[in-house]
């Protein structure tokens, strides 16, 4: 999973989104790194609703990663379903002041992902390795702490596996 926040006096929302930039209009701050994060084996997630408080029994996962690659643990390797990455960032209010319009994008989550800022649902998307966005600017705290939480669910189904066939073949000379 990879997060930014991007600001711009001007940002084209299109759906084929390009790495934002950094330039004179614009400011890019990265929230890679140590997020909190919590795998959803209980399916409570949603109902305690997790997106709007501090994540509780929660372990350290680096951002950009895949948690399964990560754990030595089979249970958590192994596990599908539903998790949860929570941190938080400042914003200064110098964004407000510029009258900047406030995004967070994700370079990818596979493969559902809700997005909430706040605990104020900002997006949600599907579809593995695609970037996405939402716009914050009215929900951000300016000159404040804020909290982003991503609920992401790896599940595969026949819908979420990249569709194709495999050709078995009796030549051995390949």
């Amino acid at each position: 999973m990879l997060v930014w926040i991007c600001l711009a006096a001007y940002v084209a929302t299109t759906d084929g989104m390009l790495y934002p930039q950094e330039s004179e209009t614009r400011e890019v701050v990265s929230l890679d790194g140590i997020w909190k994060f919590k795998w959803d084996k209980n399916h409570e997630g949603f109902s305690d609703i997790w997106f709007s408080k501090e994540l509780q029994n929660w372990t350290s996962m680096p951002v950009p990663s895949s948690f399964n690659d990560i754990p030595v643990s089979s249970s958590l390797r192994d596990y599908v379903g539903w998790v949860w990455y929570q941190r938080s960032f400042y914003a200064p209010t110098a964004w407000l002041k510029h009258n900047l319009r406030v995004f967070i994008r994700l370079g990818s989550v596979h493969y559902a992902a809700n997005v909430w800022l706040k605990g104020e649902l900002v997006t949600s998307h599907r579809g593995g390795a695609l970037p996405f966005q939402g716009e914050v600017t009215q929900i951000v705290n300016y000159g404040g702490e804020n909290i982003v939480t991503v609920a992401a669910n790896n599940t595969l189904s026949q819908h979420t596996i990249p569709q194709g066939t495999v050709l078995h073949t009796n030549n051995t000379k390949r």
